[in-house]
């Protein structure tokens, strides 16, 4: 986990548990977790067979632009990037 920014978590399929270094809470498909920036490590940890959950933050969007265009992707950045 980056320290700048939040992660929100969702879990697709299966089921699991949210570990840190303070808490452990089960989670189930469906659900949506906001973790905070300064939350530290976490752990995604299947109960049984396979959890598939998406993970997702807001980016840096400077920091995304430059990447994408020093990549040769301008146009791109420009249609998918905002401020």
């Amino acid at each position: 986990m980056d320290s700048s920014h939040f992660d929100l978590i969702v879990p697709l399929s299966g089921e699991g548990i949210l570990r840190t270094h303070d808490f452990a809470f089960p989670f189930a498909p469906g659900e949506c977790w906001f973790l905070p920036a300064n939350l530290g490590q976490y752990v995604v940890q299947p109960i049984e067979g396979m959890v598939t959950v998406i993970r997702t933050y807001v980016p840096d969007i400077v920091a995304l632009r430059a990447e994408l265009k020093s990549a040769g992707l301008a146009k791109e950045a420009d249609q998918t990037v905002f401020d």
